[in-house]
């Protein structure tokens, strides 16, 4: 049997559930939230689960807020996660959007003579999750550190995720975009094409009307096909299973290119505080044109 010497670590917005992060056996730095009491944060995934989020999300007056992982929360998990392994590999979302990266890179100084890397995946969500599931099937299967550390960069620049949003509400609310625009938006039915783009998350088109939207991601699907890495694709969304289900359906029932796993995932509860419900995405590694979506 394989030992496995390096252990695959990640913070809390990569949006997998329970099940798929124990089959990776990684181990997940979690996210605060806070929903109305801000001194009595939730840990994403820890006390606080994604179908949980969004029921909580739908009772409250007030935004929930965010905030990166205690620094003693890391320490703890470095530490325990040294005892066992050789090496370890951090894998945070962009540092350009928030702080874990580099709290997570401040809490590795901690750890004198240990070996462990933190890698800025650039992206947030499932695209990151699909970085940490390539890592973590590679430790599995006995890789060496650097083995790992090249394969995530060589996939990091590929790694891409498209989204379509039903409502304009929480991206007014969270200051993402002002109210006036929230305003046009919804009168003129327009809704947003959202990506991460050079580790930002972008407005890169917009279309009239959601379902105008899911029509734009189905006929994106050969292409995202035809130019991927790997054989994982996943959809994510917020409350719109029905939706999710069909654009499985019809990127399985492609003749060309089909991948051999498509996967369904909620999104978590960073992400819902900013998204809200009502959204739709897909993730894939792989080659990507801004212009398929605009």
């Amino acid at each position: 049997m394989v030992k496995q010497t390096v252990r695959i670590l990640a913070d809390g917005t990569i949006d997998f559930p329970p099940e798929w992060v124990k089959k990776l056996n990684i181990g997940v730095l979690p996210t605060q939230i806070m929903i109305e009491d801000r001194e009595k944060p939730y840990k994403s995934y820890v006390d606080l689960t994604a179908e949980e989020f969004f029921e909580k999300l739908s009772k409250v007056k007030e935004i929930p807020t965010t905030a990166v992982p205690k620094q003693g929360d890391i320490y703890k998990m470095y530490e325990e996660a040294l005892k066992d392994f050789d090496s370890l590999i951090v894998i945070a979302h962009s540092s350009k959007i928030s702080g874990s990266y580099n709290i997570a890179l401040q809490v590795s100084k901690m750890f004198d003579g240990k070996d462990i890397t933190v890698i800025d995946s650039q992206t947030i969500t499932v695209m990151e999750g699909m970085l940490v599931s390539e890592a973590a099937k590679m430790a599995q299967a006995g890789a060496s550190k650097d083995e790992i550390i090249k394969r995530l960069n060589q996939l990091i620049p590929h790694t891409h995720g498209v989204c379509i949003m039903k409502s304009l509400d929480y991206l007014r609310k969270g200051g993402r975009i002002s109210f006036a625009k929230q305003v046009i938006g919804n009168l003129a039915n327009f809704r947003p094409v959202i990506a991460v783009e050079d580790g930002l998350v972008k407005n890169i088109g917009r279309v009239k009307g959601f379902d105008k939207g899911l029509e734009l991601l189905k006929i994106r699907v050969p292409d995202i096909l035809r130019n991927r890495k790997t054989d994982l694709v996943i959809i994510i969304h917020s409350l719109m299973p029905t939706e999710a289900k069909e654009l499985k359906e019809f990127i399985l029932s492609q003749e060309n290119n089909k991948p051999n796993q498509v996967e369904v995932f909620l999104i978590g509860p960073v992400l819902g505080t900013h998204m809200g419900p009502n959204c739709l995405g897909i993730g894939w590694i792989g080659d990507y044109r801004t212009d398929w979506f605009q």
